[in-house]
């Protein structure tokens, strides 16, 4: 028996000693990488490394939006609590108060400055106070501020903590003249924070408010993310919320005067909690900060909704990684690793800036580069000893657009100088390019909210970039949409360069009488005469034989009914999910009936919704002649050039672009676009047509829009345009020749094209 006995416990020290073994090999082999990590962490530190954001430029390089280093200054509360005289007392009075159920007027930065030797009696000046009469966590966090203030040592708290069981520990014998200590090293802060405050050219007692007013927002943070959370936290979230808060950098000073730079990097432990953190700022170069800020865009800080994800990912990684080391198997290992890369290197923190609007946040994903991150072996003072591993940030990729500074510069001037609502585009027919998209009015480029709040409110909407998204309904093309009129007709053989309808003015069609544009009766006219003086009797008659199928397909062809997708992210390749700051896919109307497809082929009726991009599309087409023109904006991204929107032949006769051609000539010769009052397109070999359409304005009354869309030179077109105006009681040519022939007489233009294009 005794025998067996032993063979037993043989056994069972073969069996204990066998799952040690395991074990053992499990964490030498299958998380070796885990555990040395968190061994390296113990006498480590880690430290973002910044990455650059991607330039915007245009399609000679010539920056719309770039980054530089600031060296911005921050106060990191975490460290300013633990580490700093004031902090310390600031931290163990709220933990004090919080417990004695007082609040919320806690002490501020102010208040210790103000009464240091009264808040340090209050905090160590009760000798009764033991740790065992506070809540646990409460009564560990007192020793803490209590041990760091009286400036003993963690193996002296532990001595004490030895003496008298159950934490009841007392601060009795080192309170005795260690409360003047305090108010020395306080004064001696303060010297130090005035000195900071005069460094960055502040007035000591607001930059003194400013330091509060981040201490409140720290706190304030810390409460709300624990009350969306719904349920009461658990110790794990609120601690997670408390780190997270605590640990961000809080502005105090964009860009930080050299010589305060130099003083928190040269005595880093005299500046406790102050931080110089290399950051990236967006810049908008002067000369062009005010072009088009609406289609460049904007950038600005994570939201609350944004760092979320960080935040649950750091709570799990918390969680996880304060485990029992036996609980830490492969798959929880990998997925702590999973989540330390993304909280390294790819979550946004609070101090980096994202677009928010126009192309910066259309293309975030490839203008934001990946943070680099720095591990560095430090002494028990915090000094960096030496660095340990290094992963280098890559920075974002620069876009170049294919937008024309000085096209655009005109356009935006030409616009703000004789329109009050209203958009102009600009595209090469050669391929698509956009060279400009201005719109009226234009906010110069705002950064701070409030501003952008008073411009939401503004009756004019100027926040809308009406050449590809206008407020409200887009307007009519009106008779800008008779190009395609005539080319149905045309490519249906139901009409010629010479086919000739009657016009008297008016067309009685039922119990509907349809007007010419002013009531006027041209008599017999063809339909190169027609697209001249815009009579819409002559293309009320054609649309009966066209058919509104016809006119669709026809319509289809130039690319109405559809986005451009000229900032369409699946065009781009950008991830599923990016913003879209595209154009309005402005689709056909429902209608039937002969009065509404006359309607249509007027530019109304099933084309109700146009953009001036989508008329500039048009026009483009007309000029290429090929291909119908599907314009874009992104030239390259990091160097390699962007996709772009495939562009289907247009499949016209020669015979029909020839007769609309000589149409928009005429037009421009001695139609709509004549000359006038010293204004001639002639001069500038333009080929163009006019349209004023009525729509429905706010409030249900009528008004009329003015377009001009065209191209130049008529014999070897190198731009097409588009211009609307909206809401005036001029009318079509009278309202768009004038802001036409000012933009060409514009030096921009002269120096593109000469002072006169023939």
């Amino acid at each position: 028996m005794t025998l067996g006995r032993l063979r037993l416990l043989l056994w069972l020290f073969c069996g204990l000693f066998a799952l040690v073994e395991a074990r053992l090999v499990h964490l030498q082999f299958a998380t070796r990488d885990f555990w040395t990590s968190e061994a390296r962490k113990s006498r480590t530190g880690g430290a973002p490394v910044p990455f650059a954001r991607g330039d915007i430029l245009d399609r000679y390089g010539r920056p719309l939006a770039e980054s530089e280093t600031v060296h911005q200054l921050e106060l990191v509360y975490q460290r300013f609590r633990r580490e700093t005289p004031a902090g310390l007392l600031i931290g163990a009075a709220r933990l004090l108060m919080t417990a004695e159920g007082r609040g919320p007027a806690f002490p501020g930065l102010r208040d210790v400055l103000d009464d240091p030797a009264g808040w340090a009696e209050y905090v160590l000046g009760r000798t009764e106070r033991t740790v065992a009469t506070l809540p646990d966590r409460t009564g560990k966090d007192y020793a803490f501020y209590a041990r760091k203030l009286l400036g003993l040592r963690e193996s002296e708290l532990r001595a004490l903590r030895d003496e008298r069981p159950n934490d009841d520990v007392t601060f009795d014998g080192y309170v005795d003249g260690a409360i003047e200590g305090v108010v020395r090293r306080v004064r001696e802060q303060e010297v130090a924070i005035g000195e900071l405050a005069d460094a960055v050219l502040a007035e000591r007692e607001a930059f003194l408010d400013l330091v509060d007013e981040e201490i409140r927002s720290v706190h304030a943070a810390i409460a709300e993310d624990l009350r969306r959370r719904g349920d009461p936290p658990s110790r794990k979230q609120r601690i997670a919320a408390q780190r997270d808060h605590e640990a961000r950098g809080r502005l105090l000073e964009r860009s930080a005067p050299y010589r305060a730079v130099y003083l928190v990097n040269l005595v880093p432990e005299r500046y406790g909690g102050f931080v110089i953190e290399d950051v990236q700022q967006r810049l908008y170069p002067e000369d062009v900060r005010d072009l088009s800020p609406l289609l460049v865009g904007r950038v600005g800080y994570a939201t609350e909704s944004v760092l979320e994800t960080a935040r649950a990912d750091q709570l799990e990684y918390l969680e996880l990684t304060s485990l029992p080391p036996a609980a830490i198997d492969v798959a929880a290992a990998e997925r702590i690793s999973t989540l330390q890369t993304r909280l390294r290197h790819d979550h946004y923190r609070a101090n980096e800036e994202l677009g928010i609007a126009g192309l910066e946040a259309l293309l975030e994903p490839v203008l934001r580069g990946r943070r680099g991150w720095r591990i560095e072996e430090r002494d028990g003072d915090k000094n960096v000893q030496r660095l340990i591993e290094m992963v280098d940030a890559i920075d974002g990729r620069h876009v170049r657009t294919t937008l024309d500074v000085d096209l655009q510069a005109a356009c935006d001037r030409v616009l703000s100088q004789r329109v009050e609502r209203g958009a102009l585009v600009l595209i090469d027919p050669r391929d698509g390019a956009i060279r400009a998209l201005a719109t009226s009015p234009n906010p110069t480029r705002l950064q701070v909210r409030k501003e952008w709040e008073q411009l939401r409110k503004d009756e004019r909407q100027p926040l809308h970039h009406r050449a590809f998204r206008p407020p409200g309904n887009p307007p009519p093309p009106g008779s800008v949409f008779k190009i395609v009129t005539a080319a149905a007709a045309l490519e249906a053989g139901l009409a010629t360069a010479g086919t000739t309808f009657r016009c008297d003015g008016t067309l009685r069609v039922g119990r509907t009488t349809l007007k010419c544009y002013q009531r006027r009766a041209h008599g017999d006219i063809d339909l190169v005469t027609a697209l001249e003086k815009s009579c819409n009797i002559w293309f009320y008659k054609v649309s009966r034989e066209v058919g509104l199928e016809a006119l669709l397909e026809m319509a289809s062809r130039f690319g109405y009914g559809e986005a451009v997708g000229f900032g369409d992210p699946d065009v781009l390749g950008l991830p599923p999910g990016t913003r879209s700051i595209g154009e309005l896919p402005c689709p056909f109307q429902p209608g039937r009936g002969v009065t509404f497809t006359m309607r249509t082929a007027i530019g109304h009726g099933a084309v109700d919704d146009v953009t001036p991009l989508q008329v500039a599309a048009m026009m483009a087409s007309v000029a290429n002649g090929e291909r119908r023109v599907r314009p874009y904006l992104i030239e390259s991204i990091g160097g390699v050039p962007a996709p772009r929107p495939e562009s289907p032949p247009l499949g016209l006769r020669a015979s029909t672009l020839s007769t609309l051609r000589r149409g928009m000539i005429a037009a421009v010769e001695t139609g709509t676009a004549r000359p006038m009052d010293g204004d001639d397109l002639r001069v500038h070999g333009v080929a163009a047509k006019t349209g004023t359409p009525q729509a429905v304005a706010k409030g249900g009354r009528m008004v009329d829009h003015a377009w001009m869309a065209g191209y130049l030179p008529h014999d070897a077109p190198r731009l097409a345009f588009a211009l609307l105006i909206e809401e005036n009681d001029v009318g079509g040519g009278g309202a768009t020749r004038p802001v036409m022939a000012e933009l060409f007489r514009q030096p921009e233009f002269e120096a593109m094209f000469g002072a006169g294009i023939r």
